[in-house]
C-alpha cells in the first residue's frame, strides 16, 4: 500500500467483491470493526453544511478528535492550544471543502 492511501476490501450483500481505496488519506482511526461486520451507513462530509447530511457539529469534532489525538492532560499549554489551532485549521478545511471526513458505520 502507498502512503496516503487506505485500501478496505469488502462484499456486496450479493456476492460481488470490491476495494474501496481512499486517496490522500492523513488520518485513519478503525473503532468497533470486526471482520464480517456489515457497514451499515458510509458518509463522505465535506462542506459547511454537515447537519444536511444527518452529522452533527458535533460529530465532525469528535470524528477529527478521534483521528487526531489530544496531547496528554497533563502536557504544558502550549501543546493543547497548537492541538485547538490544528483541530480548527482541519474544521475550516472540511467546512471550505478542500478537505473530506470519511465516516464508514458498521452494523
Amino acid at each position: 500500500m502507498s502512503e496516503g492511501y487506505a485500501l478496505l476490501g469488502l462484499t456486496h450483500v450479493d456476492g460481488r467483491r470490491f476495494i474501496l481505496k481512499l486517496g490522500g488519506v492523513e488520518a485513519l482511526c478503525v473503532d468497533g470493526f470486526r471482520e464480517g461486520n456489515i457497514i451499515s451507513e458510509l458518509e463522505v462530509v465535506s462542506g459547511s453544511d454537515f447537519e444536511a447530511v444527518g452529522i452533527s457539529p458535533g460529530d465532525v469534532l469528535a470524528s477529527l478528535e478521534a483521528l487526531f489525538l489530544r496531547p496528554h492532560q497533563s502536557a504544558a499549554e502550549k501543546y493543547h492550544a497548537a492541538y485547538d489551532a490544528f483541530r480548527d485549521k482541519q474544521l475550516a478545511r472540511l467546512e471550505a471543502g478542500t478537505a473530506k471526513l470519511v465516516l464508514l458505520e458498521p452494523a
